[in-house]
């Protein structure tokens, strides 16, 4: 009985580990042999499979960036109209901490992580400019938010918008990239 061999490699990484899976197939046998080595040895794995989004996290960065993005609108709704912070919803705000929160322990790839910190982040600066907003009107203070194009003028509008749009890309993509608009 002529005995054939077949020796396939499947490389697959697990966090800190690179496995690989050794097959080995005789007439009518098999036998898998897996070896898992710390990565310090191997070559470095490609940055693709590292900033990766799972599509669990994916969806539910993509709810938290809706949400987020609601209680922007629902926050320059106020100021374009020169309304009183009693316009304000305050569920909207605290929806999206709760939808930011929810992607977080989603993540779990490595790209998830740092995605989950970039959105974070991004909340973060939303949450601040909002403030800033309802403090001057509550103050009485029309300074900055009233005039003919207020958001306009506002820098941190700007960068606001910048980082929505590029966490929207980065999340339609799939793939993580550093975005500096939201740090």
């Amino acid at each position: 009985m002529k005995e054939i061999w077949r020796i396939r490699c499947v490389s697959i990484l697990l966090k800190d580990y690179r496995a690989r899976t050794i097959q080995a197939a005789t007439v009518g046998l098999t036998f898998i042999l897996l070896l898992i080595l710390p990565s310090s040895g191997l070559a470095d794995p490609s940055p693709d499979s590292l900033d990766r989004l799972s599509t669990a996290f994916t969806q539910s960065a993509t709810s938290a960036l809706i949400a987020i993005y609601q209680s922007k609108q629902n926050i320059a709704a106020v100021v374009k109209r020169n309304l009183p912070s009693g316009y304000y919803n305050p569920d909207l705000a605290a929806r999206a901490y709760d939808q930011v929160r929810q992607s977080e322990i989603a993540a779990t790839t490595n790209g998830d992580q740092q995605a989950a910190i970039l959105l974070n982040s991004y909340f973060m600066r939303v949450k601040a400019w909002a403030d800033k907003y309802k403090a001057a009107r509550q103050s009485m203070n029309a300074t900055n938010t009233m005039g003919e194009d207020p958001l306009g003028q506002d820098s941190d509008w700007q960068a606001i918008e910048s980082c929505e749009k590029a966490l929207n890309t980065m999340l339609s993509k799939r793939v993580y990239n550093d975005i500096a608009s939201c740090q």
